[in-house]
């Protein structure tokens, strides 16, 4: 496991493949040619967020498996965090009324990820994406393992969403159960907690 150095564009390529049919990013960029555009500067951002933020976890090469994890303490990301981690590109990469939408989106979910946690401390797995040429070969599960009986140990509940329901029974094998289910704008949301 890797959660030190690593090439951020093998990172920003796998997490792309990993979720190009992924509903939410179906839902913000319906144009197949424009997701395959926008997402790995999606991705690069986020993965240069979580490394102010969080941590980003992976195998050696990067190539193959990518998770993003938020800890308990840093709940609140600011504007210059945003600023350092590559929004500005970010806005004229997806062009104002998808930059609007994207954050419309993660600002709700931020909101009602608050909401149901309130003061607990938790840790949040942002992410977690296979590159199709590796999935169902436990990669996922081997980097889920390791940081799960970490986050237990520390006493600290672990908190994810999706939007595929057929993630939900993958999660459910690790402890996660469904917290709370809504739809937004038409786009299925299942908020998973650890026991």
């Amino acid at each position: 496991m890797n959660n030190g150095y690593f090439d951020i564009n093998k990172a920003a390529d796998c997490l792309s493949s990993s979720f190009m049919s992924y509903p939410v990013f179906v839902y913000l960029f319906p144009d197949i040619t424009a997701r395959r555009m926008k997402l790995k500067k999606v991705m690069t951002f986020l993965i240069k967020l979580a490394q102010k933020k969080g941590e980003v976890i992976s195998f050696p090469n990067c190539e193959k498996c990518i998770s993003i994890w938020y800890f308990p303490y840093n709940k609140s990301i600011s504007f210059t965090d945003a600023v350092q981690a590559g929004i500005i590109q970010l806005i004229f990469a997806l062009g104002i009324k998808d930059f609007r939408k994207f954050m419309k989106l993660k600002n709700f979910r931020y909101d009602i990820r608050n909401g149901l946690l309130k003061n607990n401390k938790y840790y949040f797995l942002d992410m977690i994406g296979v590159n199709p040429d590796y999935q169902k070969k436990g990669l996922a599960s081997s980097l889920l393992d390791n940081k799960l009986k970490a986050i237990k140990n520390a006493g600290v509940k672990c908190y994810l969403e999706t939007s595929n329901k057929e993630n939900i029974a993958f999660y459910n094998k690790y402890g996660f159960k469904i917290i709370y289910e809504y739809v937004y704008d038409g786009l299925p949301v299942y908020s998973l907690l650890t026991d």
